[in-house]
């Protein structure tokens, strides 16, 4: 149960603290600590004296350029009466100001500007000194001190001025400000109030019942830093009622530990109770807090879950935490049942086993991400699943997971959704809802590990079109890949009430009489499932009148008006005549069921009377499960082909949001190298195209003119096309489907003229940058060429590799067979060995 909401806070980490005391703010009390806050606020109408520009100035006042020019350099001002400090405009110009209302002053940055703090010892602290020790430390009279505190307060010690401080001249003046410092006044705005704070002193600052407060020593910054709380509106995408919630922030460095190795500092947050509060005794719950992001999904910080950092006010509901951190913060209370059960030796985590996935992507160590067979990957991102980095929750995880395939294949190239299955653990009756993105839920089949009546009645009735989950049971989510998708599941109040007090009747009524084998007879089913949803429609008018209070009462009350005790009677009597005659049921089992009808009259007497026994600790267990957002980021399997049926270059290809953009432009261009014969086309005579082969040693020569695949239909004519063109060999079935289909139909057979030279480029001379594999004389020997040297290709595993790597990160190279002895000795034997087997993206050593 949530009984106090977030707070948004966002801290500045700092490095180590420096050991010793922190310096003290100068003479007189800690200022920050009680100062009064003042209000900065402007209306419709009004004129910002800290923003406005002097033309506006002039207009809005009545004033010379000159006088506007000068109060612009002025600038901050806290509050209209500051003007007094500015030459030319005196108390009369002043009061014209004031009486006409059109003046008004806001902060001109967040935070505001600290203009001179407390640093240093041997000042005096001129916002909040007494007369006495701003007379005794700068040696003026105390008349003049007093004049100077009644001008109070300042926004900067510019202000101090003959003009604000009537009667006392301008060197006397002068001397108390170059012994002077300024406490920031505390000041409030429409939506922020600011308090500024040192380190030797505890300083708090409080707005709307929310409370940020430094103790002494936490801040590091010898100067001091504004605290500051924006109270915040709930985020639209969080369900529920309306929970508190507000932006705390230390503007200056103050996390890290005051020695090398101690603990880090803490500050205390406090966050008023939420409207509804009051239907909960505090009593009853251990609190606690926890980070949230800015969108409501758990996030960085520390979960606090002691009562002795995290307390409720019984008075006001407010709640008070200690942090080492500041960040978004939801705050709440936990039933004691989490508490109670793991007390009774029932541990969430150990009620029900996991999912089985039947075809389980494999997760990736120490992070939340899980990969397909084919390359795609999902990383999951949720509180309540048992993920590296998150905290287990008293009594083990409340949801159990697992990933697989899903069914659809309309995501990015086709691939399957990323399916997520959820398993409740929890003792209550989930809803299991599409949360944002592109995502589908739906009730896992056959997950329920035994046959419960009443968990199949309080998911299955009223369900609006919902997926409710009861204890034990499993749930899907679906997202398409190349997309994101986030569910949550929540506990139904209603529905988890419904089936701790079902257990405790329904139930009992139902085991005593051996209900299995008649749950099968229509008119049944058809008796309990009106039964149900008559009790969840009159339970649900009931309990959601008086807060769940009386939540037995309110039980009994609902099924004594649904149970027609009679009609059932009559239904169970004619189903165990039908069955002894048709001999499914046996006379032990007909003993069994009239002695469970006796049970049940005299359990309808009990529920007539109000007698149900629904205690307090499995009542309220709806109450301690949080709302839990599961973010499920489906990454893409990265393509292969490209939709011309191309194999994709490892140049054209990169990560694009959840999927992969190809650049056609650079898929072209490397297709269309690659169709370039060494040494063919142009003013040889020879067409432009190139040679392919299958496993079979089938051949086509695919030409670029006519974009047509001539089969080869004899050895001769390959060996008399090799003299002229490059061969991509061991094409597979996926690549020659990209040939057909960027070349269309086959041509007539590839014809060669014999008497035509060689026009292919090989040799070193003709070719120095030449990247192939040269094939000897169509024989076993073969060698890979790069780089200026030639290095020999050991066996037939690794010719395969060059021609047809297994890895995607591995080079695919072109073949020149045929190639004689002589074109080969043109280049020089590279030292050692090259191979292309290994997979770059995943060495092994």
């Amino acid at each position: 149960m949530l009984l106090a909401g977030p707070l948004n806070a966002v801290a500045v980490q700092a490095a180590p603290k420096p050991s010793g005391p922190p310096i003290p703010p100068a003479v007189a009390t800690p200022a920050a600590a009680t100062l009064p806050e003042v209000a900065m606020t402007c209306a419709d109408g009004q004129t910002n004296i800290n923003t406005a520009s002097v033309d506006e100035l002039v207009g809005a006042f009545g004033l010379d350029t000159a006088v506007a020019t000068r109060l612009v350099g002025y600038r901050p001002y806290l509050t209209v009466n500051d003007l007094l400090v500015v030459e030319g405009i005196g108390a009369d110009k002043l009061s014209q100001i004031q009486a006409a209302g059109r003046g008004c002053s806001t902060p001109i940055s967040s935070p505001p500007p600290a203009l001179s703090p407390c640093a240093s010892t041997d000042k005096v602290d001129l916002q909040s000194a007494t007369a006495d020790q701003v007379s005794r430390v700068t040696g003026v009279n105390k008349n003049a001190a007093e004049r100077l505190i009644a001008a109070r307060p300042f926004a900067s010690l510019r202000h101090i001025t003959p003009e604000r401080v009537p009667g006392v001249g301008k060197g006397i003046l002068d001397t108390i400000v170059a012994r002077s410092c300024l406490t920031p006044q505390p000041i409030r705005d429409a939506g922020t109030s600011w308090r500024w704070g040192y380190p030797a002193y505890t300083t708090t600052a409080s707005r709307d019942g929310y409370a940020l407060t430094a103790p002494a020593g936490v801040i590091d910054a010898t100067s001091g830093a504004w605290l500051s709380i924006t109270p915040l509106g709930t985020p639209s995408t969080l369900p529920g009622p309306a929970y508190p919630r507000a932006d705390l922030h230390i503007h200056g460095a103050w996390t890290g530990p005051r020695e090398p190795g101690g603990a880090p500092d803490e500050v205390l947050a406090t966050v008023p109770a939420a409207t509804f509060a009051d239907d909960f005794d505090a009593a009853e719950y251990k609190p606690y807090i926890k980070h949230i992001s800015p969108e409501g999904v758990p996030g960085g910080g520390e979960n606090v879950y002691d009562s002795s950092k995290a307390t409720v006010d019984p008075t006001t509901g407010a709640v008070t935490a200690s942090l080492t951190s500041l960040s978004i913060v939801e705050w709440a209370t936990r039933a004691l049942n989490f508490v109670i059960e793991p007390a009774e030796g029932v541990l969430f985590g150990n009620r029900f086993p996991a999912p089985n996935c039947s075809s389980p992507w494999a997760q990736r160590p120490n992070i939340a991400s899980y990969v397909s067979p084919t390359g795609a990957h999902a990383d999951l991102t949720g509180a309540l699943l048992n993920l590296p980095g998150n905290t287990p929750p008293v009594g083990g995880f409340l949801i159990k997971h697992c990933v697989q395939d899903g069914p659809g294949t309309g995501g990015y190239n086709g691939g399957k959704d990323a399916r997520t299955l959820l398993r409740n653990t929890s003792g209550t009756v989930q809803v299991l809802k599409p949360y944002v993105g592109d995502v589908t839920v739906s009730e896992q089949g056959g997950s329920t590990p035994e046959f419960d009546i009443v968990k199949l009645l309080v998911t299955r009735i009223n369900t609006g079109g919902n997926t409710y989950l009861g204890p034990g049971d499993a749930g899907t989510a679906d997202v398409p890949a190349g997309t994101m998708g986030s569910v949550r599941m929540q506990p139904d109040r209603l529905r988890s009430l419904l089936k701790v007090g079902g257990d405790k009747t329904l139930g009992m009524l139902f085991d005593k009489l051996g209900a299995n084998k008649m749950y099968s007879d229509p008119m049944i089913l058809n008796w309990i499932a009106q039964m149900s949803s008559c009790l969840y429609n009159s339970y649900n008018s009931l309990t959601s009148r008086n807060g769940f209070a009386n939540t037995a009462r309110d039980f009994a009350t609902a099924l004594y008006g649904c149970f027609d005790y009679e009609g059932i009677y009559a239904l169970i009597e004619r189903w165990m005549r039908d069955s002894l005659a048709s001999g499914t049921l046996d006379g032990a089992g007909a003993v069994r069921i009239n002695k469970g009808l006796e049970n049940m009259r005299e359990a309808f007497k009990w529920i007539e009377f109000g007698q149900i026994a629904v205690d307090v600790s499995d009542s309220l267990i709806w109450g301690s499960l949080p709302d839990s957002p599961i973010l499920i980021e489906h990454y893409a399997a990265r393509p292969s082909r490209d939709d011309l049926g191309r194999t994709i270059q490892p140049a054209c290809i990169s990560p694009y949001l959840y999927t992969w953009h190809v650049d056609m432009n650079c898929q072209n261009a490397a297709y269309s190298q690659q169709q370039q014969p060494t040494g063919g086309g142009g003013d040889t005579g020879v067409p432009l195209g190139k040679m392919i082969r299958d496993p079979d040693g089938h051949a086509w020569l695919v030409t670029t003119a006519d974009q047509k695949m001539h089969p080869i239909g004899d050895g001769g004519t390959y060996i008399c096309l090799s003299k002229h063109y490059a061969i991509d060999w061991d094409v597979d079935s996926d690549d020659l489907a990209g040939y057909i289909q960027a070349s269309g139909p086959e041509g007539d057979n590839a014809t060669c003229d014999g008497s035509l030279p060689p026009t292919r480029k090989i040799t070193k001379q003709a070719a120095p940058n030449l990247f192939a594999v040269l094939r000897i004389n169509g024989g076993p020997e073969s060698w890979i060429v790069m780089g200026g040297s030639r290095w020999p290709i050991p066996s037939g595993g690794e010719f395969n590799c060059w021609v047809n790597p297994q890895y995607r990160a591995n080079i695919e190279v072109d073949v020149f067979d045929f190639v004689s002895p002589a074109d080969l000795e043109t280049w020089p034997i590279g030292n050692g060995s090259i191979s292309n087997c290994g997979d770059p993206e995943n060495p092994t050593f």
